[in-house]
């Protein structure tokens, strides 16, 4: 932020923020019916739904090593879940298959706006 408490002129983490929020919204209501087809205990994704949520709340155009955080996490979540959706889709597990490419596109989007801010805070 400048003097004026302007963000940046490419900052998007509000918008990462609000997409981080809603993929824990998603996780969270979808959990308990994708149990079975998880390959690893629960907690570990009750974790990483909390961890949307401290770094939905972290975001700010003050961090920028929280900005760097977000584009990785970013990515690597949507690489999990696009790779879920496509091997939903073969499974022809329809419910399944939708939950995940949604959180996929979600993860796409705040793929491409936490690296855009990433870029415009290293300027």
């Amino acid at each position: 932020m400048n003097e004026n408490n302007i963000p940046p002129e490419h900052y998007y983490g509000d918008l990462v923020r609000k997409f981080f929020l809603t993929a824990a919204g998603i996780m969270v209501i979808g959990l308990p019916f994708i149990l079975p087809f998880l390959p690893w205990p629960t907690l570990y994704s009750i974790v990483a739904i909390i961890v949307l949520g401290v770094l939905a709340g972290l975001t700010s155009p003050r961090q920028t090593w929280v900005i760097a955080v977000n584009t990785g996490v970013s990515i690597i979540a949507f690489l999990m879940f696009e790779s879920y959706a496509i091997r939903f889709y073969n499974l022809n597990e329809s419910y399944f298959f939708v939950m995940n490419q949604l959180l996929a596109l979600i993860f796409l989007a705040s793929t491409y706006y936490s690296t855009k801010t990433w870029r415009g805070m290293n300027k």
